[in-house]
């Protein structure tokens, strides 16, 4: 890895390094996906406005927005 390389990544931000990871080592390396998924997961999981339910339900989905529209 150039140095110019290294010095980009650690002025990078952790959001900035796993959009990175996503959006370029992801598509050739499932394993390095899986892992950012997993690190953003657990840094949004806790945040009031995140849905954490399995996809599909959609009871959790009304809910949520009938919460942030007030009603």
């Amino acid at each position: 890895m150039s140095e110019e390389l290294k010095e980009q990544f650690q002025k990078m931000t952790n959001d900035e390094l796993i959009d990175f990871a996503l959006e370029h080592l992801g598509k050739e390396h499932e394993t390095v996906r899986q892992a950012a998924l997993m690190e953003h997961f657990l840094r949004i999981k806790d945040d009031p406005n995140t849905i954490i339910e399995p996809a599909g339900n959609l009871e959790a989905l009304e809910r949520k927005l009938k919460q942030i529209i007030g009603s």
